[in-house]
């Protein structure tokens, strides 16, 4: 059975989120993070970026909102 955005456990959701904002050409709204994902619940969207900017700040890049959105820049 296919395994949709909104039933996938929180770890592989947040590595979704970090993929599709690294591939973004500009900031990704949360509407369209919704939209991409097909995820509803945005508090739960918002606490996964939030870990996943925890995440980030060992390495070389930050994720920021930026105009409404998100992008990752270098540290």
């Amino acid at each position: 059975m296919p395994l949709t955005a909104a039933s996938m456990p929180d770890g592989e959701l947040k590595n979704l989120l970090e993929a599709l904002v690294f591939a973004g050409d500009k900031p990704l709204t949360m509407q369209r993070l919704r939209q991409l994902t097909r995820v509803a619940d945005t508090d739960r969207l918002a606490r996964l970026l939030d870990e996943l900017a925890v995440d980030c700040q060992q390495r070389g890049v930050i994720l920021q909102q930026v105009s409404g959105g998100y992008v990752f820049r270098t540290q």
